[in-house]
Order: structure tokens, then sequence, then C-alpha cells
């Protein structure tokens, strides 16, 4: 059998668009893994600043009027710095827009509000201040 010049052709085209079509399934599917990653990794470090901050705020209630302590809060959530953090009805509540964490705490709000930076927690005759 003689191969033509323009059938090798043909049969080159189609090898080059199978391998592309195969190339375009492959980058679609890593593209999709890379933002399950990145989702993930903004999840776990907005409940671990949720964790941190309850955890400051029980330590504050358990160890008694007199307590005083300076914290940070820190300024981005896996690049994000766009997120708001609640106190209200025994949660500690990280919330990014796209998503949130929350932590238990053992009181039901405090008084005052919790923003990133440095937060200075007051146990003052058992009630709790931020600042």
């Amino acid at each position: 059998m003689k191969l033509l010049k323009s059938q090798t052709s043909i049969e080159f085209m189609v090898f080059v668009s199978i391998l592309l079509i195969i190339l375009l399934v492959v980058f679609y599917n890593s593209s999709y893994f890379n933002i399950s990653i990145t989702n993930t990794r903004v999840y776990t470090e907005g409940k671990n600043l949720a964790d941190s901050i309850a955890s400051e705020i029980n330590t504050a209630v358990f160890a008694g009027g007199g307590y005083s302590r300076k914290f940070i809060v820190q300024n981005d959530i896996f690049g994000i710095t766009n997120f708001t953090i609640i106190v209200n009805n025994y949660d500690v509540i990280v919330d990014w827009g796209s998503s949130f964490a929350s932590s238990s705490i053992v009181i039901p709000n405090l008084n005052g509000a919790i923003s990133n930076g440095w937060v200075n927690i007051n146990n003052t005759g058992g009630l709790i201040y931020v600042s």
C-alpha cells in the first residue's frame, strides 16, 4: 500500500488533535485539583485562627478576674485579607465571604470587637473585654 503525502498529513493532524484533547482534559483536571487544595488550605487556616481566638477567650474566662494578655491576630488567611471575626452565641466565627470556620467558647458574648493585629484581652470581675 502506497501512502500519499496528503494521507500522511491528515493522519498527523488527527494525531495532534487527539493529543491536544488529551492535554486539555489533563490541564482542566489539574486546575480543578489546585482550586480544591487552595480552598482546603484557606478553610484550615481560618479554622486554626478561630481555634486560637477561642483558646484565648476560654483561657481568660478560666483564669479569673485580673487576667490580662496581649495576643496577635494574623492579617490574612492564606492571602485573603478581607475577613471578619464575630463572637456570638458561644461561638467564634471567622468569615471570609466564600466560607467560614467556627470554634466554641464557654461564654455567650464578650465586650468589644476582635480585629486583626494586636488584641488586648482582660477578665475584669468575670466579664471579658477585648480591645
